[in-house]
């Protein structure tokens, strides 16, 4: 299948509770994560597993927002939302963080790969966004997800990390 037949199987599929509880609990029990001094998170859609109770965990937190139609940043989470382009939930404030090398970052998906690649909803905002940082990554799906090879281009980033209600492992192996 190619990318665009796989959106079509993946997108709107809501993410069952029991998935996402089991998935931010292997997230919450992980020391890498519990050591990050920021975690870049993203406030879930209902085909992405719910990361919303690590918002909580005592971790500074900071979410994406859109610039403009392809390019995101991200802001530091007080807890206030507003409606962004696309419809997309992002920080009412829009500061722009600095990560560094003790941040941490979750990337949502329909679907990654072993490998892990990635396969987003198709605007490359990810991608971009990683191109010029180094930052330590973990994609975040069901298991149910995780699919032998997704095709993909030059400038896909992969992941380093893949978790699901399963568990974690280190993409590529």
């Amino acid at each position: 299948m190619d990318k665009k037949e796989l959106r079509r199987l993946y997108r709107g599929v809501a993410v069952a509770d029991d998935i996402s509880r089991a998935t931010v609990g292997i997230l919450m029990e992980d020391g890498l994560v519990r050591k990050a001094g920021l975690l870049l998170l993203y406030w879930p859609m209902n085909d992405e597993i719910d990361i919303r109770p690590l918002f909580g965990c005592g971790i500074p937190t900071a979410l994406p927002y859109m610039v403009d139609d392809r390019n995101m940043e991200f802001a530091l989470y007080d807890g206030r939302l507003s409606e962004g382009r696309h419809g997309l939930m992002e920080p009412a404030e829009r500061s722009p963080v600095m990560p560094d090398d003790d941040s941490i970052m979750l990337i949502p998906a329909l679907a990654y790969d072993r490998e892990g690649y990635r396969l987003g909803r198709g605007m490359g905002c990810y991608d971009r966004y990683l191109a010029h940082r180094r930052l330590f990554t973990i994609g975040v799906v069901p298991s149910s997800r995780l699919i032998p090879v997704l095709p993909h281009d030059d400038h896909d980033v992969r992941v380093n990390m893949l978790a699901s209600e399963k568990g974690l492992e280190t993409a590529g192996r």
